[in-house]
């Protein structure tokens, strides 16, 4: 898929360079293990922590 090709690059680039990265997303699979997650409800912080898909 391609969505999944794009963030593959963009988590390239976060290695290769160190920088801040923030995604916007309501695809949770998305998301890889060990970065920050913060989920909003209602535009409310539901839940913030550290993102495990497994």
């Amino acid at each position: 898929e391609l969505a999944l090709q794009a963030i593959d690059e963009i988590y390239k680039t976060h290695k290769k360079t160190g920088a801040t990265i923030v995604i916007a997303t309501h695809d949770i699979s998305l998301i890889r293990d060990g970065f920050r997650a913060v989920e909003l409800k209602d535009g409310r912080i539901a839940r913030d922590g550290i993102a495990f898909t497994k």
